[in-house]
């Protein structure tokens, strides 16, 4: 068996391995790994005093470690028991008392805030507020004009008209707080006007005019006020969106995409978009903090020439002769188209977030609500036969809504509960075009473009009437009654009437 080639090969395999362990236990004792032998000789040696003194010193090192942790645990102790206390106060505050907390504190505020401008209770003050919050922000419908509009109308010295334009007006703004307004026209110009005196504050001349270089080239057909008036918005044949200051009445910047007209814009209200309808069958958004575009949105099959906007991220639109309102959901990245059976929708005007208000070309006034497809109300020949709605407004979030047409007139009416029916308030008889209408935020105020012809074209040219606009005043002191003994009288008196006549 030892002459075998096999295990003598296996016997010499097991000697080196054995070998190799003896090696590694050496070199684990030296640390260099050299030999067992070496390694043996290292650990047999005693220790001498420079080891000794190390020693000493790492034990003395490893106390004072000890001492500085204990030290320090007392602190961490502390803190962590100031921790806890804290986390203990806060763990006791449910998540139902801090909302109660909040509650009072709002409260409390508001109190503050009328207890010295209110005589009597406060509270009573403070909770019709927070009714009007809660029903703004869920859109139901909170202000309510039918009590004091009804049988009146506004102080005839009290309306405010301007001529300041060579071409009719196509467009009209007027600020949240009534202070100022504006109006575009087809002479390419934007005026800024005194609300108070009826005079310019400033002149936005024609591109080239004087060597100006920041104006528009053709007509302006669309002009808004963002909701803390800071920002001016125009637009008009020349495809341009023209952004300025309100305040300095610089130019900001140019907004370009369209590849038609642009036709509408509306700002959301508290928010930094900015909408825009043109003849080129879209509605973009724009971002007015970056002054910069945001996206397009597709659907309709003709021209947008009304678009309106409230608080939520949406705008409603209505393309000419496709027949369509078109709710967009933006953030939803989603749309509601409706159809109406009117030939051609001119204007729109959101009521509330769910509820609007369209005009058409055969006298058509139409209520909508989001949930149903088909109008919930429609009034027809709402001027008179043949007269052509031109331009629609409402007051957010309230029961008022008014009316222009081609036959000159400019009526109010009350919006019924549901948008079951349209009731007329007073008629403002006028001679020309209402190409144009915009209420402020509370309805104390509504301003009316006038012109000789239609915004959009010269195919009916009213004769007799001016280019210019009228700033009605609707508060509680600026109207007078009627002196008619029922409102039936009022609309019988003003169906009658010359100025609404063809």
């Amino acid at each position: 068996m030892d002459s075998d080639p096999f295990f003598r090969a296996a016997g010499k395999g097991k000697g080196k391995v054995a070998k190799r362990s003896s090696d590694a236990r050496g070199g684990r004792g030296n640390g260099r790994g050299s030999s067992g032998r070496g390694g043996s000789k290292r650990a047999d040696k005693a220790p001498s005093s420079a080891s000794k003194y190390k020693s000493e010193l790492s034990v003395q090192q490893l106390k004072q470690q000890e001492d500085d942790d204990f030290s320090d645990a007392g602190d961490i102790d502390m803190f962590n028991q100031s921790d806890d206390e804290s986390d203990a106060e806060v763990v006791e505050e449910t998540a139902a008392e801090k909302r109660l907390r909040m509650a009072r504190e709002l409260i409390q505020n508001m109190e503050d805030e009328v207890g010295d401008a209110v005589e009597g209770q406060p509270g009573d003050v403070v909770a019709q507020r927070l009714r009007d919050t809660l029903r703004a922000s869920k859109g139901v419908l909170h202000q309510e004009f039918r009590a004091r509009l009804q049988g009146k109308l506004p102080k005839e010295d009290l309306t405010v008209t301007t001529r300041g334009h060579r071409l009719p007006v196509t467009c009209v703004t007027i600020s949240a707080d009534g202070a100022f307004f504006v109006t575009g026209s087809k002479d390419k110009s934007v005026i800024k006007w005194n609300s108070q005196l009826g005079i310019k504050a400033f002149h936005w001349t024609a591109f080239g005019y004087h060597g100006r270089t920041n104006g528009h080239k053709d007509e302006v057909l669309c002009v808004a006020i963002s909701s803390d008036s800071k920002l001016l918005a125009s637009g008009g044949r020349d495809r341009l969106i023209i952004m300025r200051n309100f305040q300095t009445h610089d130019t900001l910047k140019l907004l370009q995409g369209h590849r038609g007209p642009v036709t509408s814009l509306a700002f959301r209200l508290n928010g930094d978009q900015l909408f825009s309808g043109s003849e080129d069958r879209t509605v973009k958004v724009w971002n007015t903090e970056q002054m910069s575009y945001v996206e397009t949105l597709f659907g309709h099959q003709d021209s947008v020439v009304g678009l309106d906007s409230l608080h939520r991220e949406r705008a409603v639109s209505v393309g000419q002769r496709d027949r369509s309102v078109r709710l967009w959901k933006i953030v939803e990245e989603s749309q509601l188209v409706f159809q109406s059976t009117a030939p051609s929708l001119d204007c729109v005007a959101m009521i509330s977030e769910f509820q609007y208000v369209s005009g058409a070309e055969n006298g058509c006034l139409q209520l909508w609500d989001m949930n149903r497809k088909k109008p919930c109300c429609t009034k027809i020949h709402a001027h008179g036969v043949g007269a052509w709605i031109s331009a629609v407004a409402a007051v957010p979030y309230s029961d008022l809504v008014a009316s222009g047409s081609s036959s000159g007139s400019v009526r109010l009416w009350h919006v019924a509960p549901k948008l079951s029916d349209l009731t007329l308030l007073m008629t403002l008889p006028q001679v020309g075009w209402i190409n144009s209408l915009k209420f402020t935020a509370d309805g104390t105020h509504l301003l009316a473009g006038i012109g000789k012809e239609h915004r959009l074209g010269r195919w009916d040219v009213r004769n007799g009437g001016f280019n210019g606009a009228k700033l009605f005043r609707l508060g509680e002191e600026d109207l007078v009654p009627v002196q008619v003994d029922s409102v039936e009288e009022v609309e019988e008196a003003v169906e009658d009437s010359p100025a609404d006549a063809e």
